[in-house]
């Protein structure tokens, strides 16, 4: 074998393929306090849950979204490692700033995929939105909630934990609101999004479960994004 021909090839380089879907709760159809988006080109997804029973939870999460995604848009997809997670910790820091203009409450998780060389994913996270990675046909939980009582009494955004991943072929990453997660185990997602790509199965799985009167039932807002990892 020739190994100097092989060491010649191009690298394979990893593309991006993003997903989202929300929808309301069957309790209130016509208002969603969850907000969701992305940007493909500046590799950057986010799921924001604006906390209910609390006066402006939409208005925060919207506002939350609007700001962290500019922010997040401006930190280049090159950038070193430092660069990035002083971009992630400033698009918090000026999203919560706005949020506290509107009031109420959100519950964040965001993530910006940045990279010379490799590609890696840089994880941000407040309350109880998660992100989780679906790699060889397992669903790994990568983000740990904040507790309950730490919600009701902190202020919108009171400290970011951080998380970083390398990503590989094949990976799936998978952010989403309580409505997603607590209507579905790990094992219901993960056997979902194995069997079918995309946002739209997952939330439409959650969504039934919601409706079921199943001990798990929870009436929420229902939010996923996906982003799919694969090899050009």
């Amino acid at each position: 074998m020739d190994t100097r021909s092989q060491e010649q090839l191009p690298k394979k380089e990893l593309v991006l393929t993003f997903s989202q879907k929300s929808v309301a709760s069957s309790k209130r159809p016509k208002i969603n306090e969850d907000a969701v988006g992305f940007d493909a080109n500046a590799g950057w997804a986010a799921v924001f849950d604006g906390v209910g029973g609390v006066a402006g939870g939409k208005e925060a999460s919207k506002m939350g979204l609007k700001v962290l995604g500019r922010c997040l848009s401006e930190i280049p997809v090159d950038a070193v490692n430092e660069v990035i997670w002083d971009g992630v910790r400033e698009a918090f820091e000026r999203a919560d700033k706005e949020i506290k203009k509107v009031g109420g409450k959100t519950t964040a998780v965001a993530v910006k995929i940045a990279g010379k060389r490799e590609k890696f994913a840089y994880i941000g996270i407040i309350g109880d939105s998660r992100l989780y990675l679906f790699r060889d046909g397992k669903l790994e939980r990568v983000t740990e909630d904040y507790s309950l009582m730490d919600q009701a009494t902190a202020e919108p955004f009171y400290g970011v934990d951080e998380y970083k991943r390398k990503l590989a072929h094949g990976d799936i990453l998978v952010l989403t609101s309580d409505g997603v997660h607590d209507n579905l185990t790990i094992d219901e997602m993960q056997k979902i999004i194995g069997e079918v790509r995309g946002a739209s199965a997952l939330v439409n799985e959650a969504k039934t479960r919601s409706q079921e009167g199943h001990f798990r039932s929870k009436a929420d807002d229902i939010s996923a994004v996906l982003i799919e990892v694969n090899e050009t």
